[in-house]
């Protein structure tokens, strides 16, 4: 960010043209909360010198990069520096400039979590993925400590973000997913269907764990049904989501659920296979906080304490089905055995009846 590239050097010149500002900042801004490797540098020999008790101007600033051999032949890193000088204001405010600074390292910090919770969420193993995710909020929380550690002049002089801009951060980044387990979907709906009284096996699974939008609406549907002792079939489930005026037409639900019924193996493998769409659904949600992360701490909106609570708040999130994950370990481990339904077995055989009598 151009803003904070800007504070850092401008910092770095301020405390070059006068050495006892960087007393403002020193006990609480680390050279590794530059982006700019040249400011980091300088910044690192001008609180060596501090710490020598020396108060390095320009001139014992070139002298220390040569002794540590630092200075390249090109003038890096200080050739800019004059240019820092001189477009530093008449009346630096160090604290301030230092407060963005380290407002943008937060903000790298916020970035490089989600983009270890993208790396975590690509192995497709949920437990691993919500561990990450725990170990990240950890961090995000330590940071938010060492913003809230400042001292009032620092936080004061950086401006944070109303209740209004909060909504927009959280609002601003796409974090929707997408879903490989079709399969598992189906069969998953098409057991409730085959078998409702089996759906208090799955009471851990939730629509928004399905990819598919109508699977979703039909498993609510059916689940809803029958909390409610409504009797639950595909014709009946077809009636309701008419009924409600979903979308797609009454002609398309009944394909559909026809083909969820006929993509079970067994009834009772509703856990098995409602299992694999919970897994693909934790796997896609901290995918989504991953990237959630990482547009807040590219964007830095709102100021520090609402990037780093809208980020903690992303994770926060993720509790629900953390604990849902718990609660399925208890459904089917192993893939069932397919065999068919005794229901099934008898129409098949009545059909076969009603056939040789016609002949």
């Amino acid at each position: 960010m151009d803003h904070v590239r800007r504070a850092e050097e401008t910092l770095v010149g301020t405390i070059v043209l006068e050495p006892r500002q960087l007393d403002e900042v020193a006990g609480w801004l680390a050279p590794a909360d530059f982006g700019s490797p040249a400011c980091r540098l300088l910044y690192q020999r001008l609180l060596d010198g501090r710490r020598l008790g020396d108060e390095l101007g320009a001139a014992g600033l070139l002298e220390r990069l040569r002794e540590h051999g630092e200075l390249r032949s090109d003038g890096y890193p200080i050739a800019a520096l004059t240019g820092w000088l001189d477009g530093a204001p008449a009346r630096p405010h160090a604290a301030a400039y230092a407060a963005v600074v380290l407002e943008g390292a937060l903000g790298r910090q916020v970035e490089a979590a989600g983009v270890r919770l993208v790396q975590a969420a690509s192995e497709l193993r949920p437990a691993r993925a919500l561990v990450a995710a725990v170990t990240q909020r950890s961090v995000l929380v330590a940071a938010q400590r060492r913003w809230g550690a400042l001292p009032a002049a620092a936080r004061t002089a950086v401006r944070t973000a109303g209740a209004a801009e909060l909504v927009a951060v959280r609002g601003g980044p796409t974090c929707r997913r997408g879903s490989e387990v079709g399969h598992a979907e189906l069969v998953t709906v098409g057991s409730v269907l085959v078998a409702p009284h089996l759906s208090g096996r799955v009471r851990w699974l939730e629509p928004e764990d399905f990819a598919a939008p109508d699977l979703a609406l039909a498993f609510s549907t059916a689940r809803e049904m029958s909390a409610a002792g409504v009797p639950v079939d595909r014709v009946t489930l077809a009636a309701e989501l008419h009924r409600r005026g979903a979308v797609p037409a009454a002609g398309q639900w009944a394909v559909l659920l026809a083909r969820a019924e006929a993509a079970v193996p067994v009834a009772g493998s509703v856990g098995f296979y409602g299992r694999q769409v919970l897994d693909a659904s934790v796997v896609a949600q901290v995918a989504a906080a991953g990237r959630c992360l990482i547009g807040l701490g590219r964007s830095c909106r709102g100021g520090a304490p609402v990037m780093l609570g809208a980020a903690i708040g992303e994770l926060d999130a993720l509790r629900g089905v953390q604990q849902r994950l718990r609660r399925s370990r208890l459904a089917t481990a192993a893939p069932p055995v397919r065999a068919a339904e005794p229901s099934t077995m008898s129409r098949a055989a009545a059909s076969q009846a009603l056939q040789r009598s016609i002949g």
